[in-house]
């Protein structure tokens, strides 16, 4: 029995290896195919309809940029929505009958939102051929919409049926928009919705903070089939940046450019604002000319180097009472401008012997910029150990990079004296002395002087103060010390007495101001300085400096770059007119003004008699005590360091005086009277188209000027 068992049993094994051959074989098949189909190229076709099928059913879910704000929390850059309007004519359910019903009404209110580019009858034919060819995507207009007119649009005539019976649908895309327009524009930043990344400016800096994480979505269905988008992985919205950026600031300081480019014919220009204490940038404007008006485009300030001229003689003044030890009184021979043996002149050298300044002090020479009272005693002591000259310009860190916080920042050069380009330049030392033979930015001249007023340190300007979200500080940005002493105290004196005599008897007498003492350099470059005779030169024209003079609070830079037939440096105007602008928003103690002993009062605008009393108790001036009350109108005027107030008086139905007033105060008292107002210039009014006493009858045109 048992050995029948055992021949059973091998019978039955022999007869199971082929059937489980088969079943192994076929499996292995299946397992090679669907091998095949997942990493083989005759899967492709398949995997392309499962990741179609994959994205269909999610969908990624992009957060909201977050926005730019000025120091003091004012919106300067921020996402808004634009629509354009689509009509969908191949639409399931489109109403033939409801269309033509509404197509007239409609076109009406379409011709309205376009600002009646087209007629209404030309929008109905567009619309009736569209509607024949059956076109998917029909539009009236191709330009898009801001949200509030979509929301209008809902409401038209047909369309407020719903996309099912009319295919009205929108293309909806993200702008970036800019508060203030072009003020700051360049440093603030562009945006490109294609990428969904800053392209430039601090957008492009903080792209990865103001962008913040996109989430991810699946579809779901409820209901009769209805689908709803849930969220798997909610979006994280953009963090907003907070600059150090003033806009009142920076409207002044772009108006006082402009003016200034307008007057010399610049094509291009920049000016900035710093705060000495801290480094930030309150305002910075880089202007290129469009025809007769500016845009703020490119970067100058930060991003272009260029030789700086004689606003870089500081520098060779301080290594000369530093290094050379000689004194501001050093005698320097200029004879009549013309240094024959280094081919220089100074910018009064006649050819018949009557110009030049003949022998002058070091103090004298830097007043009136004279090239040769500034290169002969560096020539004098440096000239057979140049390294020692540019060994102290490197120690002032001067030909650092800050990397600032503006995207593509370009470095200061000053090349050593071993350098091929210069090795066996004979003029070198000379050349470099006043500002040639080197490039430097702007911002890094800003921030060399800023130093001098800043007690001898330097420190990096900057132009964030915060990452926030929901309020909450994500990262900060405070002051950071370049240089902790570009010079000793007693040098620093010296050089601060002298950039007050640029302004008083020098090359800045342009910027002498009545208001508030000053203190900087003026500086003209020729651009292509090296070029052969014959070759056309541009000029870069330049003043540098802080105020007020003796408790530094703010250093300003202006250059502008013109062509050689407009040569005229009139910066040191746009540097005065700067100076005192900013100085009357951010009144400052008397200590610091020239009305503090009684030899000068500025001029008062009128306006209500509270604001323009505690304007005058901030500033310590002496006035007048009238009995008027505070929510009067007064006008002032100003006599023996007293200002004196005046109620004005104004009738109830005649055109009141506005002369003497502020913008805003001379709005409301014309607009209240019915008038409609066109302003031109700032300032204070000086003039007004209808004079005061006339009939004001609502709805008339009145002009009045400012200055």
């Amino acid at each position: 029995m048992a050995k029948f068992d055992n021949n059973m049993k091998k019978r039955i094994l022999k007869g199971m290896i082929l059937p489980t051959l088969l079943i192994v074989g076929m499996m292995s098949l299946i397992v090679l195919r669907a091998c095949g189909l997942m990493f083989g190229p005759e899967g492709e076709g398949w995997r392309n309809v499962l990741k179609k099928e994959s994205v269909r059913d999610s969908s990624i879910v992009m957060p909201q940029r977050g926005n730019i704000y000025s120091c003091d929390g004012v919106l300067i850059a921020s996402s808004v929505e634009k629509h354009k309007l689509v009509m969908d004519f191949k639409a399931e359910g489109f109403d033939n009958a409801l269309f033509n019903a509404n197509i007239d009404s409609l076109c009406i209110c379409v011709a309205k939102l376009y600002g009646y580019v087209h007629t209404p009858e030309y929008y109905k034919s567009k619309a009736i051929e569209a509607k024949k060819n059956k076109k998917r995507a029909f539009v009236f207009e191709p330009k898009f919409v801001s949200h509030s007119d979509y929301k209008r649009a809902l409401k038209f005539p047909f369309w407020r049926e719903g996309r099912k019976k009319t295919g009205f649908y929108v293309e909806t895309q993200i702008e970036r928009k800019k508060t203030f327009g072009n003020l700051a524009a360049r440093t603030i930043g562009g945006f490109d919705p294609e990428t969904d990344k800053g392209k430039n400016g601090l957008e492009r800096k903080f792209d990865k903070e103001l962008r913040g994480e996109a989430g991810l979505a699946r579809m779901e269905f409820h209901g009769k089939g209805r689908p709803i988008w849930v969220n798997d992985i909610d979006p994280l919205d953009g963090a907003d940046v907070y600059t150090t950026l003033d806009m009142r600031m920076q409207d002044v300081v772009t108006s006082a450019l402009a003016d200034v480019m307008q007057t010399a014919y610049a094509d291009s220009g920049c000016a900035m604002l710093m705060d000495v204490h801290t480094g930030e940038i309150k305002a910075i404007s880089n202007l290129t000319r469009l025809g007769s008006s500016f845009v703020d485009q490119k970067n100058y300030a930060v991003g272009m180097n260029s030789e700086p001229g004689s606003v870089f003689k500081l520098a060779s003044v301080i290594t000369l009472l530093e290094v050379a030890k000689i004194d501001t009184s050093y005698q320097i021979e200029t004879g009549d401008g013309f240094w024959r043996e280094k081919g220089m002149h100074d910018h009064n050298y006649r050819e018949d012997g009557t110009g030049g300044f003949g022998t002058i002090s070091l103090a004298h020479a830097f007043h009136v910029s004279s090239n040769i009272g500034i290169a002969k005693p560096v020539h004098e002591y440096f000239s057979k150990s140049r390294e020692k000259f540019v060994e102290k310009i490197y120690s002032m860190k001067l030909a650092d990079r800050m990397d600032l916080d503006i995207p593509n920042d370009v470095r200061p050069r000053i090349r050593k004296p071993d350098d091929p380009e210069v090795r066996n330049d004979g003029n070198y030392l000379t050349s470099l002395s006043i500002g040639y033979s080197l490039q430097i930015p702007p911002i890094y001249t800003l921030a060399f002087y800023n130093a001098i007023a800043n007690d001898g340190k330097m420190i990096k300007p900057y132009f964030a103060r915060s990452v926030k979200r929901d309020g909450k500080t994500l990262e900060s940005f405070s002051t950071e010390v370049i240089c902790p002493k570009v010079c000793s105290n007693k040098t620093l004196g010296k050089v601060r007495e002298m950039l007050k005599g640029v302004i008083e008897q020098g090359t800045g007498k342009r910027a002498k101001s009545d208001i508030l003492e000053l203190a900087g350099k003026s500086g003209t470059a020729r651009m292509h300085y090296n070029n052969p005779s014959g070759v056309p030169r541009d000029y870069q024209m330049s003043f540098v400096g802080y105020f007020p003079a003796d408790k530094p609070r703010y250093t300003c830079m202006v250059v502008y770059w013109q062509k050689a037939e407009h040569y005229n440096n009139v910066t040191s105007k746009a540097f005065r007119t700067i100076a005192e602008r900013i100085y009357a928003m951010t009144p400052v103690s008397c200590e610091t003004a020239l009305c503090d002993n009684g030899r000068f009062a500025p001029e008062i605008k009128g306006g209500y008699k509270s604001d323009v009393e505690y304007l005058l108790k901030e500033l310590n001036i002496r006035y007048t005590k009238n009995k008027i009350d505070d929510e009067d109108l007064v006008c002032t005027t100003t006599k023996d360091s007293v200002v004196s107030m005046a109620q004005m008086k104004v009738g109830k139905y005649t055109v009141p005086k506005v002369i003497g007033l502020g913008a805003k105060d001379a709005l409301y008292l014309l607009e209240n009277k019915g008038l409609k107002v066109t302003m031109h210039g700032r300032g204070t009014v000086v003039q007004q188209s209808i004079p005061p006493g006339e009939t004001a009858s609502p709805g008339k045109l009145i002009t009045i000027m400012l200055k």
